[in-house]
């Protein structure tokens, strides 16, 4: 999924906001796809969660297709909007600038994106978390020294 982002220097939509914040580059950014952004390590920590149920109950949870990523939707563009107001609290960015939001990208999309995770938080009793919270412990843990480099 267009989604995901991890705690490498790869090339994810996260990883592109980041670059552009921290540079002061004009930010453009679509506001008319919904999705929920996911970090890699929430995906590893409830499909560790789910193998772990899996063997504890000898085989009595039955394998399906579970659907998982961070609760809530937003577009890319309150994605970046958020970015830049956790960068700007960590003093990287000194100032907030605008962040322009387009109603369409380079490829048609579907307009929403979120999945319905209610099948994977019932099997395992677990609330997954908002997609800020999840977002924010990305950047806080984030060597930012990277992106903030000409």
């Amino acid at each position: 999924t267009g989604w995901l982002y991890d705690q490498s220097v790869a090339n994810h939509f996260v990883a592109r906001i980041l670059w552009q914040l921290c540079h002061n580059r004009e930010a453009v950014m679509n506001d008319a796809v919904k999705g929920s952004p996911t970090s890699c390590t929430l995906i590893a920590q409830i499909s560790k969660l789910l193998l772990e149920r899996y063997w504890q109950q000898k085989g009595d949870l039955y394998p399906e297709i579970y659907h998982v990523s961070a609760s809530g939707g937003t577009s890319v563009a309150k994605v970046a909007s958020f970015m830049q107001e956790q960068l700007f609290f960590r003093g990287v960015i000194t100032h907030p600038f605008a962040i322009t939001s387009q109603q369409s990208g380079q490829v048609p999309r579907p307009l929403n994106q979120c999945l319905n995770c209610s099948k994977i938080e019932q099997a395992l009793a677990v609330n997954l978390p908002h997609w800020q919270e999840d977002m924010g412990k990305y950047i806080a843990h984030l060597d930012l020294n990277f992106f903030v480099k000409e």
